[in-house]
């Protein structure tokens, strides 16, 4: 990869305004008070009723592992529950959802509700008893497990930067197994459209954690021009 000094140039503006925009975040939207939180989670009871949400992060299941064990009622029942959710926690969205601890709560598994329930909604419903019939077959079970089994290796290694840390990468790696193992059931079963769709909203939850995995359902891919800034930021601490 050849870099100009005008490249690195613009790499460095990159970085500095990443960490200014960063540090600016709470500034302009406001701290997350703990009163804030609070409500926030007030707001996500009737989610937590109906088993959309953990009563911990560790605990918040991935949301193809939810809905294979709900009917398409149910489903429609849990996003006019995650409408309401929406409206009830937008005087605090924007200080709060990108902060820990309500990111690691809620945005996680919300952001595939978002879009089961919102931009891809009825696309999740027109495919939704094919999918429930795939989604609950022993080898989607086994993905998952090796998935979560692979995760957690992974979690348990130290952080080395607060920029870039390997254990991202195979965190992404991970991910992006899970979702190749998953893909040719859902697309020979239930066709394009369907697979899309479990797979955009697999993407919507890696993104807060992980802006830079892209899940294609083909082998790992990560933006290499992302890849190479965080490397350059690892380097230049």
């Amino acid at each position: 990869l050849l870099v100009t000094p005008m490249t690195f140039l613009r790499l460095i503006l990159f970085v500095g305004l990443w960490q200014i925009a960063n540090s600016q975040y709470e500034m302009l939207y406001g701290a997350c008070l703990p009163q804030h939180q609070q409500y926030i989670r007030q707001c996500a009871i009737e989610l937590k009723q109906l088993g959309a949400l953990g009563d911990t992060p560790a605990n918040t299941a991935l949301i193809w592992d939810h809905l294979r064990r709900t009917s398409k009622e149910y489903f429609i029942q849990m996003c006019n529950a995650y409408r309401r959710f929406e409206q009830c926690i937008a005087p605090y969205k924007r200080q709060c959802w990108f902060t820990e601890p309500i990111k690691g709560e809620f945005a996680v598994a919300t952001e595939a509700l978002a879009f089961s329930c919102l931009d891809g909604f009825y696309g999740m419903l027109n495919n939704w008893d094919c999918l429930i019939r795939v989604l609950t077959r022993g080898e989607v079970a086994d993905c998952e497990n090796r998935m979560l089994k692979d995760s957690q290796v992974f979690l348990n290694q130290p952080q080395e930067s607060l920029y870039f840390n390997p254990t991202d990468i195979n965190s992404c790696r991970a991910l992006q197994d899970f979702i190749t193992c998953i893909k040719y059931p859902v697309q020979g079963q239930c066709g394009e459209d369907a697979w899309q769709h479990v797979r955009e909203a697999a993407q919507r939850q890696t993104r807060v954690y992980l802006p830079y995995c892209t899940l294609t359902g083909s082998r790992f891919t990560i933006s290499l021009f992302t890849l190479f800034i965080c490397l350059l930021i690892n380097y230049l601490k």
